[in-house]
């Protein structure tokens, strides 16, 4: 469920998810060890001045089609490398559900400090994940399984690269408290801790940043996505965000196995304001066949807001009216689940106005779920 007291949304800021570590040699995987130490992250890097050139809201993003495929570079009506590089989607010989991402000359660019998204495209009911929380020397390792046999398998996805904005990477699952180290978080209100409640169930606090946010021109909670972070089966979602007191934004994290059993894990989250070229909305009510998620759960700089219909169980057609204009060429999409009983959601469509989305249980069979989902460029 969504939750609790709204912050008020900056009309033209923008991005994020998280970051960290991982290992630099041989494929871009997560660290073999249980997990790398807090301290071992590298010192960001890179030409921040470069960031500002461009109107695009993410770093970079392409959009991996070709699930069987041994190597290809993905469609460019679909992809974004602010470096100007050239992108590849590889499939490593003789494995299944495996993929190496490469953003030639973005790390050289953006640094370190960054993160990193994945959602899974396409029918089904298949999901994937990145096993690292940022590009390592451009390249990111992503994973895919199919939840109802639990078993590796090839499918499509969507890879976006972020910046700015508030993000972490909650690199120690079975931490109880702890403040990730700079160059795995931003918030540029102040600090950021992680809380582990319970097996599997997290929540990342965002320090003064509600009391910074608060009084932009349009009302609202801003928007979550969440990645699980491995090479294992785990999923993660977000439960809910807000703040009690209107001065630290909290944002509970679940975490499961594909059966839906609690779980610790990695994983990365971001918090993003309003920006022109993206949109996003909460969609909170499931059943409903058609509706309009309030002002404060949703953005749409086009200024008309969204709808949602359902047009079968588990799927559903998020349009936001006349948003083509904003997003360039043909964007994004990320979608992340929004209740912790081995449901997923995914994205199975992405139009001039909007964005399918499907969802599944634990066995794969359709289900209808809440869920966040965000389109830009």
């Amino acid at each position: 469920m969504r939750l609790v007291t709204p912050l008020r949304l900056l009309l033209a800021t923008t991005v994020l998810l998280a970051a960290a570590c991982s290992d630099e040699t041989g494929l871009p995987q997560e660290p073999s060890a249980e997990d790398t130490p807090a301290d071992a992250l590298p010192t960001p890097t890179g030409d921040g001045a470069a960031l500002t050139a461009s109107p695009r809201w993410s770093e970079g993003y392409l959009h991996a089609a070709s699930p069987t495929s041994s190597s290809y570079t993905p469609v460019a009506y679909l992809s974004y490398n602010r470096s100007g590089g050239a992108m590849n989607v590889r499939k490593p010989s003789g494995t299944t559900g495996r993929y190496v991402v490469t953003f030639k000359g973005l790390s050289a660019l953006i640094g370190s400090k960054h993160t990193v998204h994945v959602t899974e495209y396409g029918l089904g009911d298949t999901y994937c994940k990145p096993t690292a929380p940022r590009l390592v020397a451009d390249t990111l390792e992503v994973r895919c399984f199919r939840a109802s046999t639990r078993a590796a398998a090839n499918a499509a996805f969507t890879v976006v690269v972020l910046k700015r904005g508030a993000f972490t990477y909650a690199g120690t699952p079975g931490a109880s408290m702890y403040s990730p180290p700079a160059g795995a978080t931003s918030n540029p209100a102040g600090a950021t801790w992680i809380y582990r409640t319970s097996t599997g169930r997290y929540r990342v606090t965002f320090s003064a940043l509600a009391k910074t946010v608060n009084g932009g021109p349009n009302g609202g909670g801003g928007h979550v996505q969440v990645n699980a972070i491995g090479t294992g089966k785990a999923q993660c979602l977000v439960e809910d965000w807000g703040s009690p007191d209107g001065i630290d934004l909290n944002v509970n994290i679940w975490c499961d196995t594909p059966a839906g059993v609690a779980t610790d894990s990695r994983f990365n989250v971001f918090f993003t304001l309003a920006a022109e070229n993206m949109a996003y909305t909460y969609a909170g009510q499931p059943d409903a066949l058609s509706y309009s998620p309030p002002p404060s759960d949703t953005w749409n700089p086009a200024g008309h807001g969204v709808t949602i219909q359902r047009t079968a169980v588990g799927d559903y057609t998020v349009r936001w009216p006349e948003i083509d204009p904003w997003i360039i060429d043909g964007g994004t999409v990320l979608v992340s689940n929004a209740s912790a009983d081995g449901t997923q959601c995914k994205a199975t469509g992405l139009f001039d106005t909007g964005v399918q989305v499907h969802c599944f249980g634990p066995n794969g069979a359709p289900k209808n779920d809440l869920f966040t989902v965000l389109i830009g460029s």
